[in-house]
């Protein structure tokens, strides 16, 4: 991993202004690739046509050419009054990560204005994420908790959490996050037992 070619079909893939972008395609960022299927998905942060910030999705055979699936999830809360935005994208899912768990799928991301992670789960991969299916995670001095439903108000949890990354150890399953602790007043990294 020290030394990087670029593919001769570089960039691999651009968004469909059909489908992202406000004025035009400017995020697209925070890639979670992952085997699926019969190949690989890849999703990305993105914004919609109109504004609306989004967790898009790609698929592809070989990590070369990539099929747009289109937007998967659409941060769509119009009563929490930041979902759109024309240039600066708060509201936009930062860092979508998508597990499958006990028999569930479970899409995870973060808002990037008010550094909450939520988890959303479907029994499909790809649709079915809802805000009645959630819940936000955060942290606390004591560590990390699901503080409530997805609906609810994200101001009302202590600390700020986010970056979260859920992968599975020979230990079990575990959570690693960044934690603003204004307790303390300073920022760590956190690794837990989920």
């Amino acid at each position: 991993l020290e030394r990087w070619t670029v593919h001769p079909k570089y960039p691999v893939y651009t968004p469909n202004p059909e489908l992202y972008g406000r004025p035009g395609v400017m995020h697209c960022r925070d890639y979670h690739a992952m085997p699926f299927e019969d190949g690989y998905l890849m999703l990305f942060a993105e914004l919609t046509r109109d504004g609306v910030g989004c967790v898009g999705a790609i698929r592809s055979r070989n990590l070369v050419d990539w099929e747009d699936i289109g937007p998967t999830f659409k941060v769509d809360k119009p009563g929490w009054g930041y979902t759109q935005w024309d240039i600066v994208g708060y509201g936009i899912p930062e860092s979508p990560f998508l597990m499958q768990k006990d028999g569930r799928w479970h899409l995870w991301f973060t808002d990037n204005l008010v550094n909450r992670t939520y988890r959303l789960w479907s029994d499909l991969p790809l649709t079915g994420w809802t805000w009645d299916r959630g819940a936000f995670f955060h942290g606390s001095p004591l560590g990390w908790d699901w503080a409530a439903e997805a609906s609810g108000v994200p101001a009302a949890a202590a600390g700020s959490a986010a970056a979260c990354e859920v992968f599975e150890t020979a230990c079990g399953w575990v959570v690693s996050y960044y934690f603003f602790d204004p307790v303390e007043a300073r920022s760590v990294l956190r690794v837990e037992p989920l």
